[in-house]
């Protein structure tokens, strides 16, 4: 499959995939319905092995649009997702600045110590995020929100009757939270870019077996639920936390009283 990309503004990338005439032209049949979902699903599993390559922090799912769709040729197909704002990093390994040194050094419990460093770290990381990137993040917390709420039997429009508050005043509780979770992957995500950090195939299989025990399933029942954008919203997820390691094992101060 070949593929290109270009930048069209600072938080949108196109894509452009080619994919083999005798590889689309297998989702072919009598059915439309069937055609149409074989070709969606051949489309989205051949750009997700462009966008699993790591290359910028996908915010967005991908909007395809066909572009060439002729037999006996290749399938053309574009894809515009909402990346990451870029990030000019400031300070992220031995830390030197003796007021946040002192903040941590307070700290007992290893956890609080992480999360002073990390906000010192986000702090000093220069960014601009557009208000549609935070709409994004707004509308996914939403709806973990949502899910929760609905395994407690409740319903979001119940809990907003309930709570007598609507779904703006839900969105301005969120934003806060929304601003931090975005910077905070943005940065950690930059340092990995940084760093030539990677998730091998062997973490990926750790995780899925790792979740397989978790929730009491078999690898190949979560194989078969981590594909696509899923498999590669998997390992962006754990990129971050790569990012995250790393930075703390370049703070001693993070785990020191730990070694005495």
């Amino acid at each position: 499959m070949k593929y290109s990309w270009k930048q069209n503004n600072e938080n949108q990338v196109i894509y452009t995939i080619e994919i083999e005439n005798k590889i689309w032209e297998k989702t072919l049949c009598s059915d439309v319905k069937k055609t149409k979902k074989a070709l969606d699903r051949l489309i989205e599993e051949q750009m997700e092995q462009v966008l699993e390559n790591g290359q910028f922090f996908i915010i967005s799912d991908p909007i395809y649009q066909i572009k060439q769709r002729k037999l006996g040729k290749p399938l053309i197909v574009t894809g515009t997702v909402t990346v990451g704002a870029k990030v000019s990093l400031g300070s992220y390994k031995e830390i030197a600045d003796e007021t946040v040194l002192e903040e941590i050094k307070k700290k007992t419990e290893k956890k609080e110590r992480e999360n002073l460093l990390i906000d010192y770290i986000n702090e000093n990381a220069k960014m601009k995020i557009p208000n549609e990137i935070i709409e994004d993040i707004l509308k996914t917390m939403i709806e973990e929100y949502a899910n929760r709420l609905s395994q407690q039997g409740l319903s979001i429009e119940q809990y907003f009757q309930v709570s007598q508050t609507t779904m703006e005043d839900l969105k301005e509780q969120l934003k806060p939270v929304a601003v931090r979770r975005i910077k905070g992957q943005l940065v950690l995500f930059e340092i990995a870019k940084r760093e030539n950090l990677i998730v091998s195939e062997e973490e990926i299989e750790r995780e899925i077996k790792r979740l397989s025990i978790r929730y009491l399933m078999t690898k190949e029942q979560v194989k078969d639920l981590i594909k696509g954008k899923e498999r590669r919203k998997l390992r962006q997820d754990l990129l971050i936390q790569k990012a995250y390691q790393f930075v703390i094992n370049k703070n001693p101060i993070c785990y020191e009283n730990e070694k005495q």
